[in-house]
């Protein structure tokens, strides 16, 4: 969101002085007390939607809102969560409607993600306290608490997951998963959950694999008659010891590979079973059209993370299935992750109504094309999803008809999926402004990365980097590097919806990795003059 016009700064300015306002608290306080399985519409602007366009604002005047909300709110949530929520009887049950205004503050009030900083020692000590309540609440759950955790929800935020490991809160959780006094479905699989998600941290990883004591009990868990215990105990030894141990080939390696494009699968549906009715619906439609599709229900109900590792290496295309399920879902994240490993094509499709992806799965995402369902109608985005295999298939310098198994048929044929071309228009003729950038390319404003674009005469890609600093083109580079093909692909398809400019040609995105990589701090280890894999579409 960018304030272009008077109408969104007054609607901007609206938002935030309400969530300042000590209203806000009033109705948040109201429905916490009295759990509503809906609220009014009022409550529902006030709580929902003035936090949700303030979360997704990212213009100049963030640092400045953050600092006021914080102000205004953070002490009495902290005051407000130690209170009602101390991990001692009486538990409180949070149903769905209260869950979701929790997200809503949580995104309001922690995200980092987005370059929100802790600006005080004051702010920093009401955000250590209320990581340390939430502590409590998760590790005093025993036998004689009648509510289960869902540990989702409070371990989907990145910062979050970073704060518990930081205060030692896994000492706790490895307590509740390895003491048998504690309830084996209402601490301890909660527990081990909580620590599965906390293992996307590298180094708690690393700590966490050399606890021998942790690990054999673990192992024991694998062969629980209890299945939920069974699939995280599972989930941890594969993400512990199993997939580090993976490697991958070199990308100029893959796509020389003659071997590599036939595939056993063509498509795997990476999903969370909450949003199972319209994958599967996906999945029909997609076996119609002859593709062969990889997902789990086809397999056994909670497939082993071989057979998922299996299938991503033996897929041509992986397909996110987003929602907030999914990105709450530590086993999602273990799907998409080793997706993103493994170097595989990438399509992300939105299941849920007025999703924005955010946190993990927004950096996993964010330079890829979505796939709104809910917003096209389930013709037009299918029709859409299989336009974007299309495009990855014509730009892999090895695709062909038979070794990717592509359809004849006319509902996927090359030519109906295709973009028709754009008519060359006359380039911008806005002076080049004379402009020294910063040599660190984080330290770019705006108009510096504009600027940058026509002076080296990279005008079709000013409507896609539109809003950008340095700091977020610097990971449209780092995913560029990851994977040259899905990012070339990715622009290309931007510029020709924006009709604004010549289609992006291959010269031109070479030419764009060239310019900005000086700009790029090196790092040890980095090669000077990596082989690129795009030249594989030459």
């Amino acid at each position: 969101m960018t304030l272009a016009n008077p109408k969104l700064t007054d609607e901007l300015t609206i938002a935030v002085d309400q969530v300042c306002s000590p209203l806000y608290a009033q109705m948040f306080e109201k429905i916490a007390k009295e759990q509503p399985s809906s609220i009014t519409n009022a409550e529902n602007v006030m709580l929902q939607n003035y936090p949700n366009q303030i979360t997704w604002y990212e213009g100049s005047r963030r640092p400045e809102i953050i600092e006021r909300i914080r102000r205004a709110q953070l002490k009495w949530f902290n005051s407000w969560l130690s209170e009602h929520n101390t991990g001692q009887p009486p538990y409180v049950k949070w149903g769905l409607t209260m869950t979701n205004i929790l997200l809503h503050v949580s995104n309001l009030l922690f995200r980092i993600d987005l370059g929100d900083i802790i600006t005080t020692d004051e702010q920093r000590n009401d955000c250590r306290q209320i990581a340390d309540t939430i502590k409590r609440i998760l590790v005093s759950v025993s036998e004689s608490n009648p509510v289960t955790i869902d540990p989702d929800v409070l371990t989907q935020h990145d910062q979050i997951r970073e704060e518990l490991i930081k205060q030692k809160g896994d000492s706790l959780f490895l307590r509740c998963a390895l003491e048998d006094k504690f309830n084996p479905l209402k601490a301890k699989l909660p527990a081990l959950e909580i620590l599965l998600a906390l293992t996307f941290n590298k180094d708690f990883a690393a700590t966490l694999k050399d606890n021998t004591a942790f690990i054999n009990h673990v192992r024991t868990l694998t062969s629980s008659p209890q299945q939920e215990l069974q699939l995280v105990a599972t989930a941890l030894i594969w993400k512990l010891e199993k997939e580090p141990e993976t490697t991958v080939q070199p990308v100029q390696e893959q796509m020389s590979s003659p071997t590599i494009a036939k595939k056993q699968y063509n498509i795997m549906i990476s999903y969370s079973h909450n949003d199972k009715e319209l994958c599967h619906r996906i999945l029909n439609a997609l076996e119609k059209d002859q593709l062969r599709v990889w997902i789990d229900s086809r397999l056994m109900h909670g497939a082993t993370f071989d057979a998922m590792a299996k299938a991503i290496e033996n897929t041509e295309f992986v397909v996110m299935c987003m929602s907030d399920a999914y990105k709450q879902s530590a086993f999602c994240e273990m799907e998409a992750s080793y997706a993103v490993k493994r170097r595989c094509h990438i399509i992300p499709l939105v299941m849920t109504a007025n999703y924005k992806a955010d946190g993990w799965l927004g950096v996993l995402t964010s330079a890829l094309i979505y796939v709104d369902f809910p917003k096209l109608g389930f013709d037009k985005a299918y029709q859409e999803l299989k336009k974007q295999i299309g495009l990855f298939r014509m730009n892999d310098s090895n695709s062909t008809p038979a070794n990717h198994g592509i359809l004849h048929h006319d509902s996927f044929s090359l030519t109906a999926i295709i973009p028709k071309a754009i008519s060359t228009v006359e380039k911008n003729k806005e002076p080049r402004p004379v402009v020294e950038y910063p040599h660190y390319i984080d330290m770019w404003t705006k108009d510096h990365v504009k600027s940058f674009l026509l002076d080296k005469e990279l005008d079709m890609l000013i409507p896609t980097f539109e809003g950008m600093n340095g700091r977020l083109l610097h990971k449209v580079y780092n995913m560029c590097q990851t994977n040259e093909q899905a990012m070339f692909s990715s622009l290309k398809e931007d510029v020709a919806r924006s009709q604004l400019a010549t289609a992006l040609s291959l010269k031109d995105y070479l030419i764009f990795l060239d310019e900005i990589k000086i700009y790029i701090p090196y790092k040890a280890g980095d090669q000077l003059n990596p082989t690129s894999a795009i030249c594989n579409l030459m």
